[in-house]
């Protein structure tokens, strides 16, 4: 089959899990074999529907340092970022678990510049799953038109994998589907941000950290005009029109994941009435367990909405 021309989609991107002996295999690409030594796995949002989800796998000819990718905040364009620095070949699958007449959901490869994905018909591919039980997955992904292994103008696999699958919820190590905790106190913030914007500022500083406090604290004792400067330019940046959690990691007292949803600006017509706009974006937000409960304290743009699926 010929990718050659199909874009590969930063959904099979992400990979993380330990590395073993028994995985690797061969891709034969335009007829040139690369070895394949090292592979990792996890469970992943679904990149066109974050409520589902999807099993990715990549198999590289260089190890990959799971810890450094694991300290990241986006696990998915980390290891994009770590294969391109150390100019990795790999292969990446992603394995739709609620379709079993199609259980291969995409397949790409990323090497040299050269980047492809796309999804194969059934009859091009034998997929022999040994085990998957949300904690391991072990397999084989080979090819099935021999022809192919020796084209100059498509890809053959020869794959096998034994994998741990990285820990915790689907939706990001200690994070469940539902953002937990720290999605619900990021929701009292938006609260409290919201009753701000008439100047009713008494809930808020219970709701965000210790270090936006002090800015809070330090614009009001200016004046009242630069608290509500800074309480406006917060509510501009803050996601408060269809907002979802969408994926995360908690790493000690911080919290860290991406919220989907839209931006309202605002502007005036022609007659002089003020017209509101919902900008599809993703954020990404990080929270803090301080005093045993988590608080706001920041939030960056981190995608489009395109990107991110948003509509």
């Amino acid at each position: 089959m010929n990718l050659q021309n199909i874009l590969l989609s930063a959904a099979l991107l992400g990979f993380s899990a330990s590395v073993l002996a028994d995985t690797g295999g061969t891709l034969y690409h335009n007829g040139t074999p690369i070895p394949l030594t090292s592979g990792y796995a996890y469970l992943a949002p679904d990149h066109f529907d974050s409520s589902k989800q999807v099993l990715e796998i990549t198999l590289s000819d260089i190890p990959i340092d799971a810890a450094t990718i694991d300290a990241g905040k986006a696990r998915r364009e980390d290891l994009r970022e770590y294969l391109r620095n150390h100019t990795a070949k790999s292969v990446s699958l992603t394995l739709n678990p609620d379709n079993k007449d199609q259980p291969l959901a995409m397949i790409g490869i990323a090497m040299d510049g050269y980047m492809s994905s796309g999804s194969m018909g059934s009859s091009f591919y034998a997929l022999d799953i040994k085990r998957n039980d949300g904690k391991r997955i072990e397999g084989s992904f080979r090819s099935t038109h021999e022809k192919d292994k020796t084209s100059k103008n498509d890809d053959y696999y020869d794959l096998h994998f034994a994998l741990d699958i990285a820990s915790g919820p689907p939706f990001g190590p200690g994070m469940p589907a539902d953002g937990g905790e720290p999605y619900k106190a990021f929701g009292k913030f938006g609260d409290a941000l919201f009753r701000a914007q008439s100047e009713h500022y008494a809930d808020i500083g219970d709701t965000v950290s210790k270090a936006r406090y002090q800015e809070l604290l330090a614009a009001q004792k200016k004046d009242k005009a630069t608290l509500k400067k800074l309480v406006d330019k917060m509510w501009g940046e803050h996601i408060n029109n269809n907002a979802r959690f969408m994926q995360g990691r908690i790493k000690g007292d911080v919290a860290t994941f991406d919220v989907g949803g839209a931006i309202s600006s605002y502007s005036y017509d022609a007659a002089g009435n003020m017209v509101e706009k919902s900008v599809p974006t993703t954020v990404t937000v990080t929270m803090k367990k301080e005093d045993g409960a988590w608080v706001f304290d920041g939030q960056t743009l981190k995608k489009s909405a395109e990107v991110a699926g948003a509509k």
